[in-house]
């Protein structure tokens, strides 16, 4: 059997998938025109259900399911793998948390204990366990913690690439200089992220290889940039000037200085040719505003996925770059 039905957008859809297994996902985002993917966990749930499902061997399992959706699926069934986007909140929790509570020194692995902090990502990896635990073993698992994805799905809620594009699209329709919105440290400070493929890549092989049955993986590029790096190369890709961090005077939100920015985006498709999209639907302020504004480093250690065979990795700045360049391609961005 190789048949993809459904997937995480973000994640699943960036990956040509060829192994023998059905892999299925739930989906938060809109899927509008951009996939094909099953609208709705319902859909997904039925399809389990169904004869032609009944053989789904393995399950990639993203956030916004509940139990009932997943179990009981076939007699089959042998391994659930989840996927957290951003699975960094394992580490630092959620983002209203950020800077409120004590969080690990990085870098973040994955033997550290929970937070002491509710934490939606937890209650999901419980019912995981619950699951899996009422097959008497004959069901493994395996959960994957991206940090920051960069990848393309217009319609995601934590979109850094497109946000960013369309931030500098915007300064260059209005003649403004892209600046840098952020804290020094977010400037200056060294960052991950994870690539959308290296993503996939690293649930297949956890679907397959028996050594990472029962484990939980972080999952990033494996070396390390700085904004003040990446910027240079948005302001290039889009054709403006740029700025960096100026003092913390200068600092802004973006949240407020995107504010009412809709009709020059519909102006920008229009004069483009682009796919239509609404600004809202592409462009998520507030995340680059969290992105941008952090207070320390947050980092992951790749060791564990390397040591039990997963040697994937990316150069972040050319898979910055190349996710930009297929947005282009594709005409969501000009």
């Amino acid at each position: 059997m190789k048949k993809i039905a459904g997937g995480k957008a973000f994640i699943m859809q960036s990956k040509h998938m060829k192994v023998n297994y059905l892999l299925l996902t739930q989906v938060r985002n809109s899927p509008g025109a951009f996939t094909d993917l099953p609208r709705s966990a319902s859909d997904a749930a039925a399809y389990y259900r169904s004869e032609e499902g009944s053989s789904t061997e393995k399950v990639f399992w993203s956030q916004y399911a509940e139990a009932g959706h997943l179990v009981p699926l076939s007699d089959q069934l042998k391994q659930m793998v989840e996927l957290h986007k951003p699975g960094r909140k394992h580490y630092i929790g959620p983002y209203e948390a950020i800077g409120k509570i004590p969080v690990p020194d990085p870098p973040y692995t994955e033997d550290m204990p929970r937070l002491d902090y509710p934490n939606f990502y937890y209650d999901q990896e419980d019912v995981l366990f619950e699951e899996v635990s009422r097959r008497d073993g004959a069901v493994s698992w395996s959960v994957h913690r991206p940090s920051v994805v960069f990848g393309f799905s217009p319609r995601s809620a934590m979109n850094v690439v497109a946000s960013l594009s369309v931030y500098a699209a915007i300064c260059r329709k209005e003649g403004a200089m892209l600046r840098w919105p952020g804290s020094r440290v977010a400037w200056e400070g060294f960052s991950d992220a994870s690539d959308a493929d290296l993503v996939a890549e690293q649930e297949i092989w956890a679907a397959v290889d028996p050594l990472a049955r029962n484990e939980a993986f972080n999952c990033s590029n494996g070396d390390l940039y700085k904004w003040k790096q990446l910027w240079p190369m948005v302001a290039d890709r889009f054709g403006v000037e740029w700025a960096g961090y100026e003092g913390e005077d200068s600092r802004f939100m973006l949240a407020d200085a995107m504010a009412g920015k809709e009709a020059v985006w519909a102006e920008i498709l229009q004069e483009n040719e682009l796919v239509t999209t609404e600004l809202q639907e592409i462009a998520n302020w507030w995340f680059l505003d969290a992105v941008f504004n952090v207070k320390c480093e947050h980092l992951d250690s790749m060791n564990k996925s390397k040591e039990h065979g997963f040697l994937g990795f990316r150069n972040t700045a050319k898979s910055f770059n190349a996710w930009i360049d297929k947005m282009k391609v594709l005409k969501i961005v000009p």
